[in-house]
């Protein structure tokens, strides 16, 4: 089976590196995003699936727009179109140039939909997702689900650890389920549009701490956000990272403004919510290094400052 395989993170990587491994597909063919320029230091970032593809030999595209590179591709006679987590909207007529158009999505479809599956699940404070394989239409993660694979989120999982368990999911699929979709062994199972729920890639400002929130869905929103971006605060004015957090064993049975700062203490600073408090184990300020809060135990200037809601 002739592949084009259209990725841009970690994930999509992997999984390419699944099917490329795999001697019953030939992937003819890598699309993924434009390269992009960091802002420290004004570096090139080549994405995950673009390092595989020039480690491997395997023909590149990075078009700014699909339509570019539609007569290429055309000529590699390709069977399928398979994606994952490609970051790009992909057009109908695109679509059109193969046999069938197959996407890995990081959710259990329909709910999730979007490009931040599984930042909300964690931020929800689901216990399960899932990654299905689906039919590519022209309506975003609308299309029918050949298969599917679940997997646990577990209390204390940030991003970065479900992406991981996903990724395992995703290619076990290829392993088992890949070729025989692709062949029509299996029946496509239509989404419940009832039941659809959305996770649409998060602003900037959208990765900012509500204190107003209780400790619980401030904790999960800064794991969901963990490793990168980084869910982020203020204090005095200073934009401040939070790299790790824990919720207490004991809460002191104390009212403060949400977002006060009650004490801080061995095993970091303990911060006042929407209710109950949670532990801000590392920080970050701009442009300083990650600091473990804990370091700060003495500091008096800290205590009942707030940050801003």
């Amino acid at each position: 089976m002739k592949i084009i395989f259209c990725g841009t993170p970690k994930i999509s990587a992997n999984i390419l590196k699944a099917i490329h491994e795999n001697k019953q597909f030939e992937v003819v063919g890598v699309i993924s995003q434009p390269d992009k320029v960091s802002n420290r230091g004004m570096k090139t970032q080549f994405s995950e699936v673009k390092k595989y593809s020039l480690d491997n030999g395997l023909k590149l595209f990075q078009p700014d727009k699909m339509s570019e590179i539609i007569e290429e591709v055309k000529l590699l006679n390709a069977d399928f179109l398979v994606t994952c987590a490609f970051g790009k909207i992909i057009s109908e007529q695109f679509l059109k140039l193969f046999k069938n158009c197959l996407n890995f999505h990081a959710s259990l479809l329909p709910k999730y939909r979007g490009g931040s599956p599984v930042q909300f699940a964690i931020m929800n404070g689901d216990t399960r997702t899932g990654v299905c394989l689906m039919q590519m239409v022209k309506k975003m993660d609308a299309g029918g689900v050949y298969c599917k694979r679940e997997i646990e989120i577990g209390d204390s999982d940030d991003n970065e650890i479900v992406f991981d368990k996903l990724t395992n999911a995703a290619i076990e699929i290829v392993s088992n389920d890949l070729l025989k979709v692709m062949k029509g062994e299996y029946e496509i199972v239509p989404q419940d549009e009832s039941k659809v729920t959305f996770a649409f890639n998060l602003k900037n400002n959208e990765e900012q701490i509500d204190w107003t929130k209780s400790a619980e869905q401030i904790y999960n929103f800064i794991r969901a956000l963990k490793p990168k971006p980084l869910a982020f605060t203020y204090l005095d004015g200073t934009r401040i990272n939070v790299l790790d957090a824990e919720l207490p064993i004991i809460v002191p049975m104390i009212y403060l403004p949400p977002g006060t700062i009650f004490s801080i203490e061995k095993n970091g600073m303990l911060v006042m919510c929407g209710g109950g408090m949670i532990n801000l184990k590392v920080i970050q300020k701009e442009g300083k290094k990650p600091m473990e809060t804990k370091t700060l135990k003495g500091n008096s200037e800290y205590i009942r400052k707030q940050f801003k809601i």
